[in-house]
């Protein structure tokens, strides 16, 4: 597996520290007041850290062999954190509800060699599923040298509901979890009040105000990501101390998880042929592909498991 080049802009860097204290894999230092990255193997290419400096000075390059600072290659960490289980309290909640069938195949892509993943770096499993009303639902771990975990999962509508999709998206190290929570809208809520109020408002207003006095939550950094989100939102990166944090975590996915099942259980078909639906489908259309193209997260499942495997698993785990 190649080393992540690491490239620092000298001019640009004052040795600041928001690049290290934003790497999931704490390995990046700041030697002789510059930006260092000290184990260029166990490198997510998460971008967390170019996105943190406040000077645009950092640059990470996957897929390189080229030296990016002392002890570049590394060893993979001792110990493994210990990772909250949320993804099966998840499916278990859903299942509950949704019947779901593990299915093999989606969009013409064979599935059966993402239902178990060993590098040795990394393991996981990508894992889509039918159920009533339901394009798919889909649930993804990847856990990175035992010291990075990110669980996803998504419940994406049939194309002739307006529902909304539930998806949510937890990453967690040994000191924090990048979050996410949200109802994303596949009709505009600004053009369309009766969609804010019943699919949005609704379910999620009460909820909202439960859990978004979480201490470190903030608005999504990536600005596609804004332009699609819901003003429910719930995202940040929380430290896991005090454990309470995680645990209002925890309650926050499983209640906004119970509150889009509700929607599910009233859902009615709708006409396609309507100029509100084709509206809807023009908008998962391109849902669809911001994530196709933007998502970061591919960077790590590429380095780790390869580009052909890391495209079938982002495109199964997209809402659309």
């Amino acid at each position: 597996m190649a080393d992540t080049l690491f490239k620092v802009d000298a001019e640009l860097c004052t040795g600041c520290g928001a690049c290290a204290d934003a790497c999931p894999m704490h390995i990046i230092e700041i030697i002789d007041g510059l930006s260092s990255m000290t184990k260029s193997r166990l490198c997510l290419e998460c971008g967390s850290c170019m996105r943190a400096c406040p000077r645009n000075a950092l640059a990470v390059i996957k897929g390189t062999t080229a030296a990016s600072g002392p002890g570049q290659a590394g060893a993979a960490p001792a110990g493994s954190v210990e990772f909250t289980h949320v993804l099966e309290a998840v499916m278990a909640e859903a299942a509950k509800v949704l019947d779901p069938q593990q299915v093999f195949t989606y969009r013409g892509m064979d599935l059966s060699d993402l239902d178990a993943i060993d590098t040795g770096e990394a393991q996981g499993f990508a894992r889509c599923y039918r159920a009533d009303k339901l394009l798919k639902m889909y649930q993804s771990r990847f856990t990175f040298f035992g010291q990075m975990s990110v669980d996803v999962f998504g419940l994406v509508p049939a194309p002739e509901y307006d529902l909304p999709i539930f998806t949510f998206d937890w990453s967690e190290s040994e000191e924090s979890i990048f979050y996410i929570c949200d109802f994303y809208p596949t009709d505009d809520p600004g053009r369309n009040q009766g969609y804010l109020e019943r699919y949005l408002y609704g379910p999620l207003d009460e909820l909202y105000q439960q859990y978004c006095t979480l201490p470190g939550l903030r608005p999504a950094p990536l600005h596609w990501v804004r332009a699609l989100n819901s003003p429910y939102m719930i995202t940040g990166n929380i430290e896991k101390t005090p454990r309470e944090n995680i645990g209002r975590l925890f309650n926050c996915t499983l209640d906004y998880l119970r509150a889009w099942l509700g929607l599910w259980k009233n859902a009615n078909p709708c006409d396609q042929t309507s100029r509100g639906m084709q509206l809807i489908a023009e908008r998962r259309s391109v849902l669809r592909s911001l994530y196709i193209e933007n998502d970061p997260g591919i960077g790590s499942i590429n380095k780790f498991i390869g580009e052909e495997k890391g495209e079938r698993v982002l495109k199964l785990v997209i809402p659309e």
